[in-house]
């Protein structure tokens, strides 16, 4: 992992890590029910530019000639029991934008 939770002033990136030759730029969404859609459906456009602008912040201090990449990483949860939710699922969408 490069980061966790990187902020600066045009937002937030939840993950950036790196695989194999490409630095990824990761978003997180986690939802309940997909009544109003996945959680990838909620990475819009609006988003996907905020994120951009966020990778291009992060790149000013980091090495500029790497390749990226920006995933989208859905996360599927239920109530628990014993409070808070528990995962039920996760998907991976690789080069989401």
């Amino acid at each position: 992992m490069v980061a966790a939770g990187f902020h600066c002033r045009f937002g937030e990136i939840d993950l950036i890590v790196k695989d194999k030759k490409f630095l990824v730029f990761v978003e997180v969404k986690t939802r309940k029910s997909v009544d109003f859609g996945t959680p990838g459906e909620f990475v819009d456009y609006r988003k996907q530019e905020k994120i951009k602008m966020v990778a291009q912040e992060f790149l000013r201090t980091y090495d500029k000639d790497t390749d990226i990449r920006f995933d989208v990483i859905e996360v599927m949860a239920e109530s628990s029991l014993f409070g808070g939710f528990r995962v039920k699922e996760i998907n991976h969408i690789e080069q989401a934008f």
